[in-house]
């Protein structure tokens, strides 16, 4: 991978991009400058660098689903993404989970252990109580 290419994304701390840069999964597309890029992988698109109108409407061959969740660098992004698309673009707050170093709060979560109910306890799930949630349907739709 191009260092011009991997400097269009250095700040943005999403493990999708890093597995694009690295080769490990999805696909970089740039455009004919390399001053702006397209992180894919699966139903998600980075979009960073200058915001150009021919990326943000390339499709790949194999990307075969009828929607894509286009992530913006920032708003001139953003805005590029509604004009290209008008009312079939649809702008949503994604959360993240936070991802820095020694973020977890331990005391907080021994906290929240000391205030379960009793009959309560908090564990690790192993296998089996995985299976048996994902065997479980919530909602007759899932």
């Amino acid at each position: 991978m191009k260092e011009n290419i991997k400097s269009i994304f250095e700040n943005w701390n999403e493990i999708i991009i890093w597995s694009c840069l690295q080769g490990i999964m999805g696909e970089i597309y740039t455009n004919s400058e390399e001053n702006a890029a397209m992180a894919i992988l699966g139903d998600f698109a980075f979009y960073a660098g200058k915001p150009d109108k021919e990326l943000v409407k390339f499709k790949p061959e194999n990307c075969g689903q009828d929607f894509i969740i286009m992530v913006p660098q920032d708003d001139e992004w953003a805005g590029l993404i509604e004009k290209c698309y008008g009312d079939n673009a649809k702008k949503v707050t994604r959360y993240a989970i936070k991802k820095e170093k020694d973020i977890f709060d331990i005391c907080k979560l021994e906290q929240v252990i000391q205030e379960l109910p009793e009959g309560y306890e908090l564990k690790l799930l192993e296998e089996q109580e995985c299976s048996g949630v994902w065997n479980h349907r919530i909602h007759p739709a899932i």
